[in-house]
């Protein structure tokens, strides 16, 4: 009796939950394997909710992605046709937000200080 067991598919990076700047290089990395097949890595297929199809294999860099909340999928099929499948959450904030951020809560830091006057 012949067992297809599906393979597994692992994302090292990015990091779950994460963020990235606008326009930053984002590394996709990723392994695959399969008992029946072994090593899958090279059959990644790297996937955006936002922006569809990143690429393929173990390793990707993008610098392109799109603002907003990426689902990033990463999924590899067997010769049995079975497949795997694991995604992460990477947030690329609005160009010029987190500075427009910091920015702010600068100004905000300064709008609070006491005003010395000074007898003269």
């Amino acid at each position: 009796m012949n067992v297809n067991d599906p393979p597994t598919v692992s994302i090292t990076s990015p990091v779950g939950g994460s963020s990235v700047s606008f326009g930053d290089p984002v590394d996709l990395i990723g392994t695959a394997g399969d008992a029946e097949d072994g090593d899958l890595t090279s059959l990644i297929a790297w996937s955006s909710d936002l922006d569809g199809v990143l690429g393929g294999g173990g390793s990707v860099t993008r610098s392109d992605l799109s603002e907003g909340t990426h689902t990033l999928s990463a999924d590899v099929a067997d010769s049995g046709s079975l497949t795997g499948h694991t995604e992460v959450v990477l947030t690329v904030p609005e160009p010029g937000m987190l500075e427009a951020l910091i920015l702010g809560f600068a100004l905000l830091m300064l709008l609070q200080r006491p005003v010395r006057s000074r007898n003269t």
